[in-house]
């Protein structure tokens, strides 16, 4: 089986902390371990002066880099050819291996990336990217397709464990379908490629490779570059390079010699970072929790805001509505232009973020409190969903109606917190307390997941509240 080939790697310590901020508490990794990486880099025409590899030892995020010298804003720090990027080109793919990509769904991009660093694992020595491919972590116990059923279990919010189910069944079936006949097992020198090593080689990309070239193309894995942890205040960033040198990590500002290299991984919420990196932001100003627009939603929470008394859309007695939005013909196409209702409507809608509410709830709760279309007369029907969807609609709607909406979303955040089994503060006592140093850390990090969606929720509701004037 190719597990025995995974075993091959350096053990590593992959990255399941908190996002990371610049920190000088860290260990130089022994050096003969990286001898060949930086050895074949070198010697591939690649730039690898500026950055040392670090062991972060107070983070807990495993492996990175740090500035081997004072350096200024707009600094080389490492430098990579394209023969030194990994990626592929379907064209170029042996028949057998092709084969297997093409069964691969389109979104589901990292496995088809991690069948050719499958490919290039099992070639062993005989691989251009050995230096490289053998030092990849050999586990990735903080992605959660390697979750225990209890860790799952732990997370308590649908959107993010139905899509580790998602990609769970996937790579059980590829592995019993595609990857078990014996024809496709040529792919891989005949090796046999079992659930758990594609799973691995998923963790592998989905961890660490790079849309370079835009998000409808192959992704690349970049040696050296792709071991920098994350922060949402970077000190560095990677570019696209023209000439002899594909891609880039530069400076952003002054990095003193010894200090972690950090990049931002994107403005990701927690579920990404959880789902594709395994670790969780604390205090992520990107995340947000995702609701399922409904009618019923809607009313419990206009309930909770004491506005029972106030019309919320209108009722067409010609509709059947089970659980469609109750509204007038005018309110139903604002409804459908927000993308809230109809064939090919998008019920999720997002609590959190910048914003603190997403701007389609926001809009939709505006309209269906707003009972007089004479409000919008001067505003073209075209533009109408637009034009509610700011994040202040004083002059377009009355304020008894901004205020209504304001209040019933905040009522949603405050009826999504009710129905968590524990409260926030009940969360971060246990993973302050010693029964959480005790817990399995899949079990520690699925906790902290789901403790950093209420903080989310709880985070909106205030600023909603502020809002209001509350």
């Amino acid at each position: 089986m190719l597990r025995l080939l995974l075993a091959r790697g350096a053990k590593q310590t992959s990255r399941t902390g908190a996002a990371l901020h610049s920190s000088t508490s860290s260990q130089l990794v022994d050096a003969a371990a990286t001898q060949p990486l930086f050895r074949w880099l070198t010697s591939s025409g690649a730039d690898v002066s500026g950055v040392s590899i670090n062991v972060d030892v107070v983070g807990n995020s495993g492996w990175g880099l740090a500035a081997v010298r004072d350096t200024a804003e707009g600094d080389l720090l490492v430098a990579l050819p394209h023969s030194c990027t990994l990626s592929y080109d379907t064209a170029t793919l042996a028949p057998s291996l092709r084969r297997l990509l093409d069964q691969v769904p389109a979104e589901l991009w990292a496995a088809r990336l991690g069948l050719v660093v499958l490919d290039h694992r099992a070639k062993g020595s005989d691989s251009l990217y050995a230096p490289y491919v053998s030092l990849l972590p050999s586990r990735f116990d903080g992605v959660p397709i390697f979750f225990s059923r209890e860790a799952v279990d732990a997370l308590q919010y649908p959107p993010v464990s139905e899509q580790v189910k998602r990609r769970s069944r996937f790579l059980l079936s590829f592995a019993r379908g595609a990857l078990a006949s014996d024809t496709d097992a040529l792919a891989f020198g005949g090796a046999r490629v079992d659930a758990d090593a594609m799973g691995w080689a998923l963790s592998a990309v989905s961890s660490r490779a790079f849309r370079l070239r835009g998000p409808t193309e192959a992704a690349s894995m970049l040696p050296l570059i792709d071991l920098c942890n994350h922060s949402f205040e970077p000190n560095a960033e990677v570019k696209t390079m023209g000439g002899k040198q594909a891609v880039a990590l530069v400076a952003k500002q002054r990095i003193a010699a010894g200090t972690p290299v950090l990049i931002s991984y994107g403005p990701l919420s927690n579920d990404f970072l959880l789902l594709d990196y395994g670790f969780v932001g604390r205090n992520n100003p990107h995340d947000t929790c995702a609701l399922r627009f409904s009618s019923g939603l809607l009313e419990i929470a206009r309930e909770v805001a004491g506005l029972g008394h106030i019309p919320l859309g209108r009722v067409d007695e010609n509709m059947n509505q089970g659980d469609a939005i109750a509204a007038a013909p005018w309110q139903q196409l604002i409804l459908a232009d927000l993308g809230l209702v109809g064939a090919h409507a998008n019920l999720e809608v997002l609590i959190g973020g910048e914003g603190a509410i997403d701007s389609r709830l926001l809009a939709a709760l505006r309209v269906l409190f707003l009972q007089d279309e004479a409000h919008l007369r001067d505003i073209p029907e075209q533009q109408r969903a637009a034009a509610l969807r700011v994040r202040d609609a004083a002059g377009i709607v009355p304020a008894q109606v901004e205020r209504c909406a304001l209040a019933t979303a905040a009522a949603i955040c405050a009826v999504t917190l009710s129905q968590w089994r524990t409260t926030l503060a009940q969360d971060d006592a246990l993973l302050a307390s010693q029964e959480a140093a005790a817990m399995p850390a899949d079990v520690r990090l699925a906790i902290t997941f789901r403790a950093e969606k209420k903080r989310c929720l709880s985070k909106a509701l205030t600023t909603l509240k502020v809002r209001m004037g509350v």
